[in-house]
């Protein structure tokens, strides 16, 4: 991959990180304390791997963005089924 087309599909995964911890924050301070402890955990980690995608396009980021998608997927389950 290029590094053009890299940077943008940094900056898409970066927009989309950025938009799904806005709609997980308002969730979360909702929701009970369980909720909001797990929260606590999730949110630096979002930002940690914001950092690894505007830094580098290696396979470590791509995969660094996949492993917290799917965790904010399953947190915000957990918030549905509250």
């Amino acid at each position: 991959m290029d590094t053009a087309t890299w940077r943008d599909e940094a900056r898409k995964a970066i927009d989309r990180l950025q938009s799904v911890r806005d709609e997980l924050r308002v969730q979360a301070h909702l929701a009970g304390m369980d909720a909001k402890d797990r929260w606590k955990s999730l949110e630096p980690r979002i930002q940690e791997v914001t950092d690894h995608l505007a830094r580098e396009g290696s396979e470590g980021a791509r995969k660094a963005f996949q492993e917290i998608m799917d965790e904010l997927k399953t947190f915000r389950a957990s918030l549905d089924r509250h």
